[in-house]
């Protein structure tokens, strides 16, 4: 009996170290840039949950530039899609409704999309600009090493090249939650 049992115990701690995921918590700090006629004063600022990374503290501010920089923590488990939680910024507009002069309240949406795990304080060294756009608006960031260093590369996207696991995040997830500023 003493024998099943240290098999047991030697085959659960075993398994905890095969089996169990490491969790990372990363600093962030990156700029968003919006075309002129997108003041950022006036976009509403959301990202979406998503439980293998999770940003656990973000604040963000804006510049003259018509830049908004973000700052916090987040939170990733390695192996469980270590995506930078999608960031979507609503621009509100009042625009004619059907030709009319009837004028009607509509939100325009870009989405910051990363296929990073987050992006890392002083590390990323690209722009990423949103500008003016009837059509829905993606931009992916994404990263491969070169030399030791993160070589990132930014690149307005059409929905068909995002992946399905980003798409699923999107689209599967009710909640999104609110950033406000400093």
């Amino acid at each position: 009996m003493k024998t099943k049992l240290s098999i047991i115990l030697f085959l659960l701690s075993l398994s905890h170290f095969a089996f169990g995921q490491r969790g990372d918590s990363h600093t962030f700090n990156f700029k968003v840039k919006f075309d002129n006629s997108i003041p950022v004063e006036q976009l509403q600022i959301f990202y979406t949950e998503y439980s293998a990374n999770r940003i656990t503290s973000i604040n963000y501010e804006t510049n003259e530039e018509n830049e908004i920089i973000f700052n916090g923590v987040n939170h990733s488990i390695a192996g469980a899609g270590n995506y930078f939680p999608t960031l979507i910024f609503s621009f509100k507009e009042d625009k004619p409704l059907n030709g009319s002069n009837e004028k009607v309240e509509t939100y325009r949406l870009f989405y910051l999309i990363s296929e990073t795990e987050t992006f890392l304080k002083d590390d990323m060294d690209k722009e990423i600009l949103f500008t003016n756009s009837n059509h829905p608006y993606f931009i992916k960031v994404d990263f491969k090493w070169e030399n030791n260093k993160r070589v990132y590369k930014v690149a307005q996207v059409p929905l068909i090249q995002i992946s399905p696991e980003i798409l699923g995040v999107i689209t599967a997830n009710n909640t999104f939650i609110k950033i406000n500023p400093k």
